[in-house]
């Protein structure tokens, strides 16, 4: 191709173009699929595609969770002609991302792996960039068990075109910036603040999110290259970081809570789980009269109720036996050694239950009910 692109750390990661165009893309490729998100059909250079006559099919889909629901996958794919392909180029939102990797893998397994089916991906939020493109399994939900069915399938190109990023809406700039904060937690301290203001929509400057997009973009990269160069599979646990609480939260709710404020929730019981009671309190305090307050209480309101010990699968990556196990940050910010031994924290179902009735009491104490906890708080099995 023509354009200029660069490998991260290891040649068997995808490769990354910035500043590319998706049309030039396309227009180099041999009879492509393109599958593209409703949200972008309006979009110049998306419009600018239905007229490329070299396409082998073009397929839009409507992408929310029931999009990545097993039990509508083969109706899903029903709608894609079923033909071989040399390449693939995906144009949207995570959830896209991820219901096209499980596709291609499950129907088109041996072409990925002898290299004849080529895929390029264009993701076109923070959420797709930061979290999705690279290094992710195509995830599916269950019967609202979430990302509980998988298969592993990475872009050979993830294509990084900004004037996609810039059309997309305010709030799909700024909800991906979630995963942005999980990442700066763990390995920059000094992008927490802007990472946790852009998410809350409280920075809304579009190329600061662009560029936060990115900066997560390449700190997921850097634990990608770690996963697939060392022997050691276990770093992939820290791209789910405040994620335990969030998947219960989601399930609970049957999705009806947006995962970006589960995300949030589940960090701020992470890090007061490991006694980074000042930094949860910060940003505590920033959630208070933002846009995302109504959001993010409803999302503590339905932690509440979770069970955890019946939400989790005793095959959980998280589980240790009856209890679980917390990412040990000791430092915030300074994970930066991704080859070292990770260390975790024992907890027990009640401490997770007093960590999110702590969440609640620090977020709006007047308008969540504190004493729901009581009833609903899981008990330890000995």
């Amino acid at each position: 191709m023509s354009f200029e692109a660069r490998k991260y750390l290891n040649p068997e990661a995808s490769t990354i173009v910035e500043e590319g165009c998706v049309l030039d893309v396309v227009r180099e490729l041999p009879q492509p699929l393109i599958l593209i998100d409703k949200a972008v059909s309006e979009n110049p250079s998306v419009r600018e595609l239905l007229d490329n006559k070299g396409a082998a099919g073009i397929v839009f889909f409507q992408c929310d969770e029931h999009l990545k629901s097993i039990a509508d996958y083969a109706q899903n794919c029903s709608i894609i002609p079923d033909l071989p392909y040399e390449s693939v180029v995906v144009i949207g939102s995570g959830v896209l991302l991820n219901f096209a990797y499980y596709f291609l893998a499950d129907k088109y397994q041996q072409q990925l792996q002898d290299g004849t089916l080529k895929v390029v991906v264009a993701p076109t939020n923070t959420m797709a960039i930061a979290d999705v493109a690279i290094g992710s399994l195509g995830l599916m939900n269950d019967n609202f068990q979430k990302n509980a069915v998988r298969k592993y399938c990475d872009p050979d190109i993830v294509l990084l075109d900004k004037a996609l990023f810039m059309a997309s809406p305010l709030s799909q700039q700024a909800d991906g910036c979630v995963e942005v904060l999980k990442h700066a937690l763990m390995q920059d301290e000094g992008a927490i603040e802007q990472a946790a203001r852009a998410f809350l929509r409280l920075e809304k400057n579009p190329e600061t999110l662009y560029r936060l997009a990115h900066q997560g973009l390449q700190q997921k990269s850097l634990i990608q290259d770690v996963f697939l160069t060392t022997e050691r599979k276990d770093t992939s646990i820290l791209l789910s970081y405040g994620h335990l609480v969030a998947h219960a939260i989601e399930e609970q709710s049957g999705f009806a809570v947006p995962h970006s404020s589960a995300v949030f929730v589940g960090l701020l019981c992470d890090l007061l789980l490991m006694g980074h009671e000042e930094m949860a309190q910060k940003l505590m305090q920033l959630a208070q009269g933002s846009a995302l307050q109504e959001t993010i209480n409803h999302a503590v309101t339905v932690a509440l109720q979770c069970d955890l010990d019946a939400l989790t699968p005793q095959k959980h990556k998280f589980r240790d036996g009856n209890n679980f196990r917390v990412v040990a940050l000791s430092k915030l910010g300074q994970f930066s050694d991704l080859e070292a031994p990770i260390a975790f924290k024992i907890v027990t179902p009640q401490e997770y239950a007093d960590a999110i009735q702590q969440v609640a009491e620090g977020l709006a104490p007047a308008s969540l009910e504190s004493n729901h906890a009581a009833a609903h708080r899981p008990q330890n099995k000995a």
